[in-house]
C-alpha cells in the first residue's frame, strides 16, 4: 500500500474489520505463496494507491534478490504473531463469557447451568469407581421476610453470606451452586449418606451461628433447612435432585431449621 488505508474483513458480509492496512504494509502475500483463493475481503477506507505485482514476478524477484524473500518472511512472521495475539485475546474473551454465563452474580457461586454439567460429571466419575456421592438442597428459612422487611439488596447480602459460609465449611472437592432463589445445591462426591449428614449438619450449624450484615449497624441471623439424598444406580441427576427436594420439603414441613436425609422421607 503506497498511500491511503485499507480494512480487512473475514468475508464480504462482515461489518467489523479484523485488521487495517497502513502505508508500507502489504496484502495478498499468503495467496501468492500457497496459490489459493483469497481468504478475506479488503476494502479501501479512503482513496488509496497500491503497487500491484503478480505471483510469477514476485517469485522471480525473490530468486534474484534474497533480501526480497527475507523481507517477505519478516512480513509473514509479523502477520502470524498478530494473528496469534488476536486468537489468544479471542480465547480469553470467550473464556470470560463462559465464566459469566455459568456464574451467579449475587453469590459468586456457579449457577444451575454449570450444575447440570459438573454435578453429572462427578456423579458419573464416582459411579465408575464404585464410590458413593450425595446431593443436598439447602433452602434459607423465611427468606421472603428478609426481602419484605429490609429490601432485596439486604436479601442479596444474606445470600452472599450463606454462600461464603458454605464455601468455607465444605471441602474443596465438594461442589456448590445456587440452584435458584434462596436454594443452593451441594454435591459431596465420594461421600455416603451418613457422612454427608454429619458434614451438612456442621454446615447448618455454622450458617445459623453466622451473621449477615444487611445495613450499617444492622445484622441478621438466618437458618437453613436441608434435604439430603445419596445417589442410587440408575438415577438421573433430575431424579437425584427431586429426591433431595422431597427431603427438603419434609424438613420445612416439620418446622424448618432442620435437616432430613431422603431415607427418612416416605
Amino acid at each position: 500500500l503506497m498511500s491511503g488505508r485499507l480494512a480487512i474483513y473475514p468475508d464480504e458480509d462482515a461489518r467489523i474489520p479484523i485488521a487495517h492496512v497502513e502505508p508500507g504494509e502489504c496484502i495478498g502475500e499468503i495467496s501468492i505463496i500457497d496459490d489459493e483463493a483469497v481468504s478475506a475481503s479488503v476494502q479501501a477506507l479512503e482513496p488509496s494507491h497500491l503497487l500491484v505485482t503478480n505471483a510469477a514476478h514476485l517469485w522471480e524477484l525473490m530468486a534474484e534478490e534474497p533480501a526480497v524473500a527475507l523481507n517477505l518472511m519478516h512480513i509473514l512472521a509479523d502477520r502470524m504473531r498478530r494473528n496469534s495475539v488476536a486468537m489468544l485475546e479471542s480465547y480469553r474473551q470467550q473464556a470470560q463469557l463462559n465464566s459469566i454465563a455459568t456464574m451467579d452474580a449475587v453469590t459468586g457461586l456457579h449457577n444451575r447451568r454449570w450444575l447440570n454439567d459438573m454435578f453429572l460429571r462427578q456423579i458419573d466419575r464416582c459411579a465408575r469407581a464404585g464410590l458413593p456421592s450425595s446431593l443436598a438442597i439447602a433452602d434459607i428459612d423465611h427468606f421472603k421476610s428478609v426481602n419484605e422487611l429490609y429490601g432485596h439488596q439486604a436479601g442479596d447480602r444474606v445470600l452472599a453470606q450463606v454462600a461464603r459460609v458454605m464455601l468455607k465449611a465444605l471441602r474443596p472437592s465438594d461442589l456448590v451452586a445456587r440452584y435458584g432463589g434462596e436454594e443452593f445445591a451441594l454435591l459431596l462426591p465420594e461421600t455416603s449418606l451418613e457422612a454427608a449428614v454429619a458434614a451438612l449438619e456442621r454446615l447448618r450449624l455454622a450458617i445459623g451461628q453466622s451473621q449477615a450484615s444487611i445495613a450499617q449497624r444492622t445484622t441478621v441471623r438466618v437458618s437453613v433447612s436441608i434435604g439430603i439424598v445419596q445417589w442410587r444406580e440408575g438415577w438421573s441427576l433430575e431424579a437425584l435432585i427431586q429426591a433431595a427436594e422431597r427431603a427438603l420439603y419434609a424438613a420445612q414441613q416439620a418446622g424448618r431449621e432442620l435437616m432430613f436425609p431422603a431415607g427418612t422421607v416416605r
